[in-house]
């Protein structure tokens, strides 16, 4: 049996990583599309870390429902993994 120790830093990986991976994206595609830095660019950059926060929070929501899915005391959906 895996402990929650082992669980929880196993959601919080997912967690931070899928905060990272979604506003790396988001961020960036705003400023590739962005020519000049005005008050549209700042919201949308805003919208970017909401969209990220949301994200991250999502992925957390799926590893604490996982735990007791897949092999108890993880965060993974599939058995065996």
């Amino acid at each position: 049996m895996t402990s929650r120790y082992s669980w929880l830093a196993d959601a919080l990986e997912r967690t931070v990583l899928t905060f990272v991976e979604t506003g790396v994206a988001t961020f960036g595609t705003i400023l590739a599309a962005a020519s000049v830095l005005d008050m549209s660019t700042v919201k949308a950059a805003g919208v970017s870390a909401f969209s990220a926060g949301l994200a991250a929070a999502i992925a957390f929501a799926k590893s604490a429902l996982a735990r007791h899915v897949g092999d108890e005391g993880t965060a993974s959906l599939v058995k065996g993994v």
